[in-house]
C-alpha cells in the first residue's frame, strides 16, 4: 500500500501539496485496517478457496468509501488523478502479494508444514472417502488427527482406526474430540444422515 501511494505521488510530477502527501500516507494505514476489519487473515481463508481474495475486494470497497467520505467531510481537495488510481493500485498489489504468499504456503503444506489439526465427523463410509480426499490434497492445509464416526456395522468389525486415522468415538463426541485432540478444524463428511 505504501509503495503504491509513493509511486502515484511521485508520478504526480513532484506535487508539493502537503495535504495530498498526508492523505496518500494514510491510505496504507486505512488499507491494513480495512484488511483487518474484513478478516482477510482468518486462518480458514489463508491458502485455499477464494474467500481470501473476496475479503481483499471488500477491503478495497471499504477504503474507497472511507477516502471519499473523509474527502467530502474534511473538505479535502484531493486531486482525482491521485485518488482514482490509488485504490486499484493498492488492490492489485495486495492481490499479487497474497497470491505469492499463497504459493509459498501451498509449498510448505505439501512439505508437511503449516497444517491445521482436523477431526473428521460423519458416517463411516463417507468419512473414509473424505479422509482419502484430504490426504491426497495436502495443499488444503488439513492434518487429520481423529475421526468421529457412525455406521460401523458388523462389516467393519471393531476398528480402532479408519484409513489410518484413530477413531475417537461417535459423531456425538465430536466436541470432546476437538478439545481432547486440540483440533482447529472439524470436517463434516457429506452423508444423508
Amino acid at each position: 500500500g505504501l509503495v503504491a501511494a509513493a509511486v502515484i505521488y511521485l508520478l504526480r510530477f513532484g506535487s508539493s501539496d502537503v495535504a495530498t502527501a498526508w492523505a496518500l500516507l494514510l491510505v496504507p494505514v486505512l488499507w491494513v485496517l480495512a484488511l483487518t476489519v474484513v478478516q482477510t487473515y482468518r486462518v480458514e481463508y489463508l491458502g485455499s478457496g477464494s474467500d481470501e481474495y473476496r475479503a481483499i475486494g471488500r477491503a478495497a470497497i471499504l477504503v474507497s468509501c472511507a477516502v471519499a467520505l473523509s474527502s467530502y467531510v474534511g473538505h479535502l481537495q484531493l486531486p482525482r488523478s491521485l485518488v482514482l488510481p490509488l485504490v486499484p493500485a493498492v488492490l492489485g498489489g495486495s492481490l499479487i502479494v497474497h497470491w505469492l504468499f499463497r504459493r509459498g504456503l501451498v509449498r510448505r503444506r505439501i512439505d508437511g508444514d503449516c497444517l491445521l489439526n482436523t477431526v473428521v465427523v460423519g458416517q463411516a463410509d463417507s468419512v473414509a472417502e473424505l479422509i482419502r480426499e484430504i490426504k491426497s490434497a495436502p495443499q488444503s492445509g488439513m492434518r487429520i488427527i481423529g475421526a468421529c464416526v457412525s455406521g460401523l456395522d458388523s462389516t467393519w468389525g471393531h476398528p480402532q482406526a479408519i484409513e489410518g486415522v484413530p477413531i475417537f468415538g461417535p459423531p456425538e463426541s465430536a466436541l470432546a474430540a476437538v478439545d481432547g485432540l486440540g483440533a482447529e478444524i472439524v470436517a463434516v463428511s457429506s452423508h444423508p444422515d
